[in-house]
């Protein structure tokens, strides 16, 4: 058997197809024509903006709708004991400053 004039590595030969079939990729022929944006009258109803509904949509008060009770209680106190958002950052703050301090 021959012995080959220049040695490759394999993976030299791997990552030069992978480069050369990926540049290929981004070519664009000089028949190109960008597609057409289509016309929004004519758009299928599942494009169409939503209609707006009549009564209470509000995200912060959705589960009064189901009239339970035991929901109604359950979400009033999680409301009283929940922390805002500024109690939270103040603990945050606390800790590491507890954590500064113990180092």
């Amino acid at each position: 058997m021959m012995q080959p004039l220049i040695k490759i590595p394999r993976r030299s030969i791997v990552l030069s197809a992978l480069a050369a079939t990926m540049l290929a990729g981004c070519a664009v022929g000089p028949t190109y024509r960008a597609p057409e944006i289509a016309n929004v009258a004519n758009a299928p109803q599942w494009y169409a903006a939503p209609v707006a509904t009549t009564g209470s949509t509000s995200a912060a008060e959705f589960w009064q709708r189901w009239s339970d009770p035991s929901l109604l209680a359950l979400i009033d106190g999680a409301m009283k004991t929940a922390t805002s958002l500024e109690q939270a950052q103040a603990r945050i703050a606390q800790a590491r400053a507890g954590v500064g301090v113990a180092r």
